[in-house]
């Protein structure tokens, strides 16, 4: 991977295989999880994140 570059993320169903269907196969009513290998932050109120702020340095409210 180049300087700069961001992994691929990983597509992972969430769900035992079915018979007769490839175990990687999903349909838009298949649950998966993504797997990137990232930190994503972000906040429920519309403020910037700070990633690098430490806990109870400031009131949330």
């Amino acid at each position: 991977m180049t300087a700069g570059s961001i992994a691929v993320p990983t597509v992972i169903p969430l769900r035992s295989p079915l018979s007769g269907r490839p175990k990687t196969s999903i349909d838009s009513n298949t649950k998966i999880e993504l797997r990137s290998g990232a930190d994503i932050y972000y906040t429920i109120n519309g403020w910037k994140p700070e990633p690098f702020q430490r806990t109870g340095e400031r009131c949330t409210m």
